[in-house]
């Protein structure tokens, strides 16, 4: 067979469910490129609020938090 299902620890991914996510991916992607290109004021709100996004899980705080547990109280 051509497309075996990719096995991620107990979940098998079909053939059929990556290319939903591809054409989701792409989907998203012509959105944003077509946003960056056209809509300024737009995309720097979306890039605003993908940093709020994530700030939490980059900080200096969360890293300090995972190290001490780590290292220390296992």
């Amino acid at each position: 067979r051509l497309f075996e299902p990719l096995k991620m620890g107990d979940i098998y991914i079909s053939f059929s469910y990556s290319k939903l996510t591809l054409s989701a991916f792409y989907k998203v992607l012509d959105e944003v490129i077509d946003t960056y290109y056209n809509n300024h004021d737009k995309w720097v709100e979306m890039m605003r609020n993908s940093i709020l996004s994530i700030k939490d899980e980059f900080s200096v705080k969360r890293m300090l938090k995972d190290y001490y547990s780590k290292m220390y109280i296992r």
